[in-house]
């Protein structure tokens, strides 16, 4: 399974509401975004965090968590994402999956499989300044997108946006 892990944060009570999570960082992102706070994961200077040990994390807290957060990064970046949401999803936990919305596609194909129970993807920006803060050009069509089939289909799903002076 090809998925890159970069962190995991063994609980949180804020990241998936309601919920006693744990929190996994994906290596990678798509954007560039000049205000990013996880710069280590968009340019993967940082240990990996082998997937197996994730699974046996999971393992042991059977009972204990409810879900897995999945951020970044840009999670869905990861063609075997789906792969590993199997895995968690098995073992009993619901998942959540930050995203940037730029894989439609994608993303669908993971609600449609139900291996997301949570989607909370991050709207940059107005539409027409997507480029400026994204840091790289954005096809906002994919955005458009994303936007409607998680309103259509999503289980329970979150918009956000980072404020920035």
């Amino acid at each position: 399974m090809n998925v890159k892990l970069g962190g995991l944060q063994e609980t949180s009570l804020l990241d998936f509401p309601g919920k006693i999570c744990a929190i996994v960082w994906t290596v990678g992102c798509n954007f560039r975004c000049p205000f990013c706070y996880n710069l280590d994961m968009v340019y993967g200077n940082t240990d990996l965090v082998p997937v197996d040990h994730v699974l046996s994390f999971l393992d042991d807290r059977v009972g204990k968590l409810d879900a897995l957060s999945i951020t970044g990064g840009e999670p869905l970046l990861h063609e075997d994402i789906g792969l590993f949401m199997k895995e968690v999803k098995d073992r009993g936990f619901l998942v959540k999956v930050d995203t940037n919305g730029t894989f439609p596609d994608r993303l669908d194909q993971l609600i449609d499989a139900d291996l997301v129970d949570y989607v909370s993807m991050d709207v940059k920006a107005p539409i027409d300044k997507y480029d400026s803060l994204a840091g790289v050009h954005v096809d906002v069509k994919k955005i458009k997108r994303s936007i409607e089939l998680i309103m259509e289909k999503a289980a329970d799903y979150e918009f956000k946006t980072t404020m920035i002076p």
